[in-house]
């Protein structure tokens, strides 16, 4: 291996990680496919980085990453009491990048910042040009379109992207842009500047017009509590008092001049009313979602301590609405859509307290705690979990893997201007 990199010094460890996470850029916004390839070679980088004792030392040394990796043992642990362990493959196969991921990007070096920022400047650059192109469907299918998002239906993405994790993707996008202008380089080119502003206003357009509730409420939430602690900490307070006020301008602004985002809301009061006063909520999506809520619950009280096993969550839920009587159709009884519900539901006290512990540890780690970036992503990811369970499909396994590995390291980057919180 030694022999090798002298022959080809570029082809390192983490060249080879950074490589991957391109590949798996383009697959987040596009394919499975190329989004399992990118995965793959970053874990395969991880396992290049050197002796495997002492690599391993350097992730045990890590807490967050470490302390959320055992949201996996837990995963595997649940056979024991799964009934269905076909159900079971599947899941832990959906799980088994997490820990990997986690590994790789936490016991190789920190990429360079201007890895980091190349990184973020593709992931910009992909999800712009994804929602560019939807917006053009959208407009060119504007009445069709409006129409069905007062039916509680969703704006199609143009790659085949489900909307809800798009938007998420949207929301994280944003955040990468605002970091790519904060750390900008003195002796960087103006039009690259200029580049990275234009994505960043053109995406957080998108995130309004295709107007999916999740990553739309998630990004909102991320500019006012990383916002609100940033500048409080600085005593800053006419800014804080001006921000917030751009906060209530821009969504009300949106909210008139927007007829997708108009209907969303208007949509989204009609079926919080549905659900308050006991109406027809078939169909719904919030009222559906609250249902699920209320039923998944029910399941956590009959078996509180490890759960009824997240393989078996579908069909105890499936169970559950019959012995509740509920009203609604059989297709939409939904799961929670919530990854702390659905935690206590599946997985118990047991589960859900490993989850709480890893989740929230980076709050305990002054590396993490202090990186804007990370930060910023760990709030939207907060925010997310409570209308998703993000880490159910690939594309969030795959999110939360790269942040936690791969971004909490940020403060380490070489040059990196001050931009703690």
């Amino acid at each position: 291996m030694e022999q090798f990199l002298k022959k080809y010094p570029f082809l390192t460890p983490v060249n080879l990680a950074w490589f991957g996470l391109l590949v798996a850029l383009v697959g987040l916004t596009w394919s499975n496919a190329l989004l399992s390839v990118g995965s793959v070679i970053v874990i395969l980088a991880g396992f290049l980085a050197g002796n495997p004792l002492k690599t391993s030392r350097i992730f045990f040394k890590n807490k967050p990453a470490l302390l959320l990796s055992l949201i996996f043992l837990i995963h595997l642990l649940a056979y024991f009491w799964t009934q269905n362990s076909e159900a079971w493959l599947k899941d832990i196969s959906i799980k088994l990048p997490l820990p990997f991921m986690l590994f790789s990007l936490t016991v190789l070096p920190a990429f360079s910042r201007r890895q980091i920022q190349l990184l973020l400047l593709w992931l910009l650059a992909l999800t712009a040009v994804t929602g560019g192109l939807t917006m053009i469907n959208y407009l060119l299918h504007f009445n069709e379109i409006n129409e069905m998002v007062v039916e509680s239906r969703e704006i199609r993405i143009i790659s085949g992207r489900n909307h809800l994790y798009f938007s998420i993707i949207g929301a994280l996008s944003v955040w990468a842009g605002i970091w790519l202008w904060l750390n900008r380089a003195a002796d960087q080119s103006k039009w690259i500047s200029r580049v990275v502003l234009v994505l960043t206003l053109l995406v957080f357009v998108q995130v309004h017009v295709l107007a999916a509730r999740t990553g739309l409420l998630a990004m909102y939430a991320s500019f006012g509590v990383v916002g609100s602690i940033w500048l409080a900490s600085r005593k800053k307070w006419a800014l804080l008092l001006g921000m917030a006020g751009v906060l209530l301008i821009i969504p009300i602004t949106g909210y008139l001049y927007v007829p997708s985002l108009h209907n969303r809301v208007e949509n989204t009061f009609e079926d919080l009313d549905r659900y308050l006063y006991d109406d027809y909520i078939n169909y719904y999506s919030v009222s559906m979602r609250l249902e699920a809520l209320e039923t998944a619950f029910d399941l956590f009280e009959n078996e509180p301590f490890h759960g009824v096993g997240l393989a078996d969550l579908h069909e105890r839920m499936r169970e559950q609405y019959v012995e509740n009587d509920s009203s609604l159709f059989p297709e939409n009884r939904v799961l929670p859509h919530n990854q702390f519900v659905e935690y206590l539901a599946g997985l118990g006290l047991l589960g859900f307290l490993v989850f709480v512990v890893g989740f929230f540890s980076p709050l305990f780690d002054s590396q993490y705690r202090k990186s804007l970036l990370f930060i910023s992503f760990w709030v939207i990811f907060l925010f997310a979990m409570q209308a998703e369970s993000l880490l159910e499909r690939q594309v969030g396994v795959f999110l939360v893997g790269l942040y936690w590995g791969a971004f909490g390291k940020t403060g380490a980057i070489q040059g990196e201007k001050e931009q703690n919180i």
